[in-house]
């Protein structure tokens, strides 16, 4: 019977993984699309911002 315990507790922990998975994915999407219902009227505001938080740096 531990055999078969150990496959159901991986096969919850997998199920678990994947729902917080959609759950994060879902949110990225709700957030792209309100920051898509703006238009183009952030975007320069948007991307100047995020090149500061994301410096690219010389080797």
């Amino acid at each position: 019977m531990q055999a078969s315990e150990a496959v159901q507790r991986q096969l919850k922990d997998d199920w678990d993984n994947r729902e917080f998975e959609q759950v994060i994915a879902d949110n990225i999407k709700s957030i792209a699309n309100f920051l898509s219902s703006f238009g183009w009227f952030l975007f320069p505001f948007l991307l100047n911002n995020i090149c500061f938080m994301f410096p690219v740096q010389s080797i």
